[in-house]
């Protein structure tokens, strides 16, 4: 699928609630400000209203060097920058720029706070360029977020979230390494290994156990996302998996489906050999479920993908 057909349906996906939860975020002074920042707030209020994006930074840095101004204040005034970038890509995006072209000032943004949305559209950019490892980072970094209430009070619908952590899962396919998934804050599993996301449960996760071709060995990308499940699995304590396993279409499907159920034996070996008690369950698909894919590929790299094994739960 290209930039251009995802971003039609972006205002209505990934988009919709942007506007109005920054616009809620920020349109009343946080309390209890001390006084020797009543004129910086007020002019980030002012700025804010205006999508005056340089007078946000500039108030920003001032504020960084006011000993007065708290680390709550200088919070605030991040969101209201974060939030001001937002507004100015959905803008423009909605009459038919190109997200593309806001790549500068979404990576720009990011010092001054922690966001989904910007995540999500760094992932986008970085997805339809070929930068899986990009990609792949920046989606689960989104997911961290948006499954964090602090960090995002109003979690957004239930189908953003399936469309974030599908983009996630299949850029972490096609990158050319392991990218791990990152913690939370409190440290625990997140990003793809998170169980769960503010009402979202994947039926099945593409772990990129991939394998070489023809062959139940798995490729050193393939040991770092095996030794990562087999840590996923004992942090959230899973007493029962089940391991799909599958090929690429090279070769006859009676073949082909000897091999899957190989592939997913081997891995179920591998968790027992390092510590994994849990009931293991194992099957072989062969070529049955080639993933729909709107990534830039080549074939060798598609075909790379598709010799992989899912776990359900």
């Amino acid at each position: 699928m290209t930039l251009g057909s995802r971003l039609t349906a972006l205002p209505a996906v990934m988009m919709t609630p942007v506007a109005a939860l920054m616009l809620a975020t920020l349109v009343v002074l946080a309390p209890g400000l001390a006084l020797a920042c009543e004129d910086l707030t007020n002019r980030t209020q002012t700025a804010y209203k205006a999508g005056d994006l340089a007078t946000l930074k500039d108030t920003f840095a001032a504020a960084e060097a006011n000993a007065d101004c708290s680390a709550e204040t200088l919070q605030w005034m991040g969101k209201a920058i974060v939030s001001t970038v937002l507004r100015s890509v959905h803008e423009d995006v909605s009459q038919g720029g190109s997200l593309q072209a806001h790549e500068t000032a979404l990576r720009e943004a990011r010092p001054y706070g922690q966001d989904w949305r910007l995540e999500a559209w760094l992932g986008d950019i970085a997805f339809e360029r070929g930068d899986f490892t990009e990609a792949a980072t920046a989606f689960q970094d989104a997911l961290n977020t948006l499954n964090d209430e602090e960090l995002t009070p109003t979690a957004p619908d239930t189908a953003v979230i399936e469309e974030v952590y599908n983009k996630a899962e299949m850029a972490r396919l096609a990158a050319a390494d392991y990218v791990s998934a990152p913690t939370t804050r409190s440290g625990e599993p997140g990003g793809l290994a998170a169980p769960s996301y503010r009402g979202f449960q994947p039926a099945a996760r593409l772990v990129p156990v991939e394998f070489q071709f023809g062959s139940t060995l798995v490729t050193p990308k393939g040991l770092r996302a095996l030794r990562d499940l087999r840590d996923a699995l004992r942090a959230s304590g899973t007493q029962s998996i089940t391991l799909v396993g599958h090929t690429d279409p090279v070769g006859g499907m009676a073949a082909n489906d000897r091999l899957s159920l190989a592939r997913a034996e081997s891995v179920a070996a591998s968790l027992r050999n390092e510590g994994y008690t849990g009931q293991i369950y194992v099957v072989g698909r062969g070529e049955r479920d080639p993933l729909q894919w709107v990534a830039p590929l080549t074939q060798h790299q598609y075909h790379q993908a598709l010799r992989r094994v899912e776990v359900r739960q």
